[in-house]
């Protein structure tokens, strides 16, 4: 009796199964709609309807995993290209703090100089003042002539006056043009 009915299950199976593939050639109905028929159908049950749904949910999961997967590799890349520029940036900054630790002394070391030609200047400027205005009127246009207008920017405007009309014309104006500025 067992062999009878497992005889006739197989049949059965191998007629639905030769049936179907008559329909599918035919176009009468293809094997994806039968496919989505059965599912549907079988969803209903409730053993096996829990494990086509829990089958959908993974399939979307998937999908969304691999949306993920693509949108972590894009921001890896981008992490990637901003890391190269942040070290790029970093070297940067070393070469212009190494720029502004050079131009720091600098500024020191000439702030150092201003003051000692500055004392200089004021130290020469008390010389030219106390010497007669005709000497002086002769030795200043030997000088460069910067350094013979910041004497005479230092010293009194009476003692220059004095020096200025002791000096040829010519010199005389153009000491004169060069303190006006």
């Amino acid at each position: 009796m067992k062999k009878k009915m497992l005889l006739a299950l197989v049949i059965l199976v191998v007629l639905a199964g030769f049936t179907v593939f008559l329909l599918d050639m035919f176009e009468v109905y293809t094997f994806d709609q039968v496919k989505a028929g059965g599912i549907d159908l079988l969803s209903n049950l409730p053993v096996v309807g829990g494990y086509l749904t829990a089958e959908e949910e993974i399939e979307r999961l998937e999908e969304e995993l691999a949306v993920a997967n693509s949108q972590l590799a894009e921001v890896e890349e981008q992490n990637q290209r901003l890391y190269f520029e942040l070290e790029g940036t970093e070297e940067k900054v070393v070469q212009l703090n190494e720029i502004i630790d050079d131009l720091e002394e600098e500024l020191e070391r000439m702030g150092v100089e201003r003051e000692d030609y500055e004392t200089k200047l004021n130290r020469l400027a008390e010389i030219y003042s106390q010497m007669n205005s005709q000497r002086a009127a002769d030795l200043l246009p030997d000088l460069e002539v910067r350094l013979a207008t910041d004497i005479l920017s230092q010293m009194d405007e009476e003692i220059v006056a004095e020096i200025l009309e002791f000096m040829p014309n010519e010199e005389a104006a153009e000491f004169s043009t060069l303190l006006s500025q």
